[in-house]
């Protein structure tokens, strides 16, 4: 068996906690990083919120995890938050969600190519994007700001690691419309806040949205993918197939 070492950022619930969940029974090492921290042993409790601790608290567990055997590296950028949701935030609102959103996975990115610089293995970044990250959507500025972001870094350092002997891989895979608490929660938005709430709650009347773990199935058939990724979008589909 090829085995693999995944770092799975909001590991504790949704999308997250169902990829930890089938990359460990398929018998590959999982850190997985969340809030909360959670029962395994390389549960890591870290709040992302605060991305200035990411070097010290998981580049010396990444590093501790090399080793010959391992045949892939993955980074799965995928916590994040929607709110504040409207047109009513802060300064302080503005800079927690973007510290999260956007500031976390950036830091994550460049921590995981350093440390892993001299590996030889296949070494992968994978970044939860979203529909919001290409059209603008009323009441979700900061949200559809951050993941544009995050998907234009992911462009950008792909194309400077062309110049490295050891190059990572980076991929934007946008997942469609979770059943998750993130979407519970868009659900209760005021059609004030958020214009298009409606149509979010006659997709979950309907069953329209996928569980986190047909996703996550998704998620590990990519990563098994012998595909070059260069910082494309690709839809959750495509990254499966590819």
């Amino acid at each position: 068996m090829k085995r693999w070492l995944l770092l799975v950022t909001g590991s504790s619930r949704g999308l997250g906690a169902a990829l930890v969940a089938k990359a460990r029974a398929a018998g590959h090492t999982v850190i997985g990083v969340s809030r909360s921290g959670g029962s395994h042993a390389l549960d890591v409790k870290l709040d992302l919120g605060q991305p200035e601790r990411i070097q010290d608290t998981l580049a010396p567990l990444l590093e501790a995890h090399i080793s010959p055997d391992c045949h892939q590296y993955a980074l799965v950028n995928n916590a994040a938050m929607l709110g504040p949701v409207g047109v009513g935030y802060d300064a302080a609102s503005v800079s927690a969600h973007m510290a999260l959103n956007l500031v976390a996975p950036i830091m994550l990115s460049r921590v995981f190519a350093r440390t892993l610089a001299h590996t030889d293995a296949i070494k992968r970044i994978v970044s939860i994007s979203s529909g919001a990250s290409t059209r603008p959507i009323a009441g979700w500025s900061l949200y559809c700001a951050s993941k544009a972001g995050l998907d234009h870094f992911a462009r950008v350092m792909a194309e400077e690691q062309t110049d490295c002997r050891r190059p990572v891989q980076l991929v934007n895979v946008s997942p469609g419309v979770i059943d998750t608490g993130m979407q519970a929660a868009i659900r209760t938005s005021s059609e004030t806040d958020f214009p298009a709430v409606e149509q979010f709650r006659q997709m979950h009347a309907s069953g329209a949205l996928q569980s986190p773990d047909a996703v996550a199935s998704k998620l590990m058939a990519g990563l098994s993918s012998g595909r070059v990724f260069a910082g494309e979008l690709l839809s959750i589909d495509d990254f499966a197939r590819s």
